[in-house]
């Protein structure tokens, strides 16, 4: 194939999509995107007018994609979504094929399956950052922390040959702050920002 992702931007989406903890506020925590012991990445998709929903999801070795509407484009009855209606689909699919090993098997190259565990490439460090979900206003500081992957060095863009340039890294100048003034740190759900 030809490489047109720097590994670590496909690594960092698919551990992101993966996270069952991070969604479980807006999805739950045992929802249909959860399917244990097989590490998947998964997006769900809802159109504002409910004619479609989709769920799409992958392991390093299975795609599937499952688009649930209206073959004439009406929209669906009720509150049908992504999570509610092409989910379930999905979830039964990808289980199916996995607790199938001749099925399974099938999707092998070469005669071989990859492992599915997320395996984090050279370029990449996990670092402790503030959990700004669980900030408070006032937040004078931070009182809970997460581990976030981080690029050691700006992203490779493809050279149009199946190969990835890798620019140099940037020499940022520390960012000066005035001497005098005061800041306040004001905390919203979902919105952090220093005034």
């Amino acid at each position: 194939g030809t490489q047109i992702l720097d590994p670590r931007i496909a690594f960092v989406v698919s551990d992101i999509l993966g996270d069952n903890t991070s969604r479980t506020p807006a999805m739950g925590a045992n929802s249909p995107l959860l399917t244990p012991n097989i590490a998947t990445s998964v997006k769900t998709g809802t159109t504002d007018d409910v004619r479609d929903n989709w769920t799409v999801g992958y392991t390093r070795n299975v795609a599937v994609g499952v688009w649930v509407g209206n073959n004439d484009n009406r929209p669906m009855r009720g509150d049908t979504s992504g999570l509610t209606g092409a989910a379930p689909i999905w979830n039964q699919v990808m289980t199916r094929i996995y607790g199938n090993p001749a099925m399974l098997n099938q999707f092998a190259v070469d005669g071989q399956l990859l492992t599915d565990q997320l395996q984090p490439p050279a370029g990449l460090s996990s670092r402790r950052v503030c959990n700004v979900r669980a900030l408070i206003d006032p937040a004078p500081g931070c009182s809970s922390y997460v581990n976030e992957w981080f690029l050691d060095s700006p992203a490779g863009m493809p050279d149009g040959q199946g190969g990835l340039n890798y620019p140099p890294p940037a020499n940022p100048q520390p960012e000066q702050l005035p001497t005098s003034g005061s800041y306040v740190q004001q905390v919203y759900p979902g919105v952090y920002r220093t005034v």
